[in-house]
């Protein structure tokens, strides 16, 4: 994970982390929730097809062979 925050640091603005279960609250109550999401990763790029080339080669995609990494953006 080292070598990949280091070739990509000019465009990492905040190194994330992992994150627990979900808890779902709705207008009947808070319940256990089922979500994919299990950690983030913020950086800045021109487009959101460069920013999903910055994780080409993140070691997640070796780790967890056959998974992947979602790009989304953050609308401001």
């Amino acid at each position: 994970m080292a070598a990949w925050e280091d070739r990509n640091a000019a465009s990492i603005c905040d190194r994330g982390g992992m994150v627990g279960k979900t808890t779902r609250v709705a207008k009947d109550g808070i319940s256990k929730a089922s979500n994919p999401f299990c950690g983030y990763v913020v950086v800045e790029a021109e487009t959101i097809e460069a920013a999903a080339r910055l994780f080409q080669h993140h070691p997640h995609i070796t780790v967890f062979p056959g998974d992947g990494i979602d790009i989304m953006p953050l609308l401001t």
